[in-house]
C-alpha cells in the first residue's frame, strides 16, 4: 500500500542527508545518505504506520493519486546526486504518483 502514496525526497545541506516525506503522513520523515535509502525507509515507515493504524481499527489515508511508483524512478539522477556530479546544492526530488515527475 506505501507505493500508492506520494513521496518528496529533499538534501539537507546542514546534515548532508536526504530527507524523504511523504504527503499523507506529514508527520513522518526519513534521513539517510541516498536519496534511494531515504525513500525505501520513509516506506517502511509507511508501512509500519498502516499497519499501527489497521491494528488500532483506524483507516489509513486515501493516497493522493491511484497511480503506483514504479520502476520509473530515474535511478541516473539519484546516482548523479550521490557522487556530487549535480551543482553544489541538489535540487529537491519531487516524486509525484500524479505526473511522475521528480
Amino acid at each position: 500500500l506505501a507505493d500508492l502514496y506520494s513521496y518528496h525526497i529533499s538534501f539537507t545541506g546542514n546534515s548532508q542527508k536526504f530527507v524523504a516525506t511523504c504527503d499523507e503522513f506529514p508527520n513522518l520523515k526519513q534521513a539517510a545518505e541516498t536519496p534511494t535509502e531515504a525513500l525505501s525507509l520513509m516506506r517502511q515507515a509507511v508501512n509500519q504506520h498502516i499497519e499501527n493504524l489497521t491494528h488500532n481499527g483506524e483507516a489509513p489515508p486515501e493516497p493522493n493519486t491511484l497511480v503506483s511508483l514504479g520502476s520509473s524512478l530515474d535511478k541516473s539522477l539519484f546516482e548523479s546526486i550521490g557522487t556530487g556530479l549535480l551543482p553544489h546544492k541538489p535540487p529537491v526530488i519531487i516524486i509525484s504518483n500524479s505526473a511522475n515527475t521528480y
